[in-house]
């Protein structure tokens, strides 16, 4: 009946009669697929804007100068992507990469950190979201990392 299809909220019958284990177990499971549909919804925004030469970026070396403008909005990041980079004590610059020396001063004076961290610390300084997926094999492909953009 139309009036009764008015307050579904979904489309998945539970039998409540099962016990809370298999409750439970049922909704993980739609947990489960709702959170891929988001990260793969958020990859296809982040796609699709970056090929229309729009507000994103794809890459560590783009998301990493994003990020420290403030420019960022949302961040995707295959949950396995491991990266280093080296951080600056003289001019506190922060870079992707393995480097002697800075690339902006010359100082030697630098010293090695992960650049996620360093990415996900910088975006919590501009409320910027961030979200660890299961690896998508396209955003692997392109850097493991992308971003949709403020401005």
């Amino acid at each position: 009946p139309d009036k009764l299809a008015g307050k579904l909220v979904g489309e998945k019958v539970l039998d409540l009669r099962k016990g809370k284990n298999y409750i439970n177990k049922e909704i993980f499971d739609l947990f489960f697929i709702e959170e891929r549909k988001s990260e793969t919804d958020l990859w296809e925004k982040i796609k699709n804007n970056y090929l229309r030469g729009e507000l994103a970026v794809i890459g560590i070396e783009d998301v990493l100068c994003s990020a420290k403008m403030g420019r960022v909005e949302k961040v995707i990041v295959n949950r396995n992507f491991k990266m280093n980079g080296i951080r600056c004590r003289d001019c506190e610059g922060l870079f992707a990469g393995e480097f002697d020396k800075c690339p902006d001063c010359d100082s030697r004076s630098v010293f090695r950190v992960d650049i996620i961290n360093e990415i996900v610390e910088l975006l919590s300084k501009t409320n910027a979201q961030v979200d660890f997926v299961d690896e998508i094999e396209e955003l692997k492909d392109l850097g493991n990392i992308a971003a949709l953009l403020r401005y």
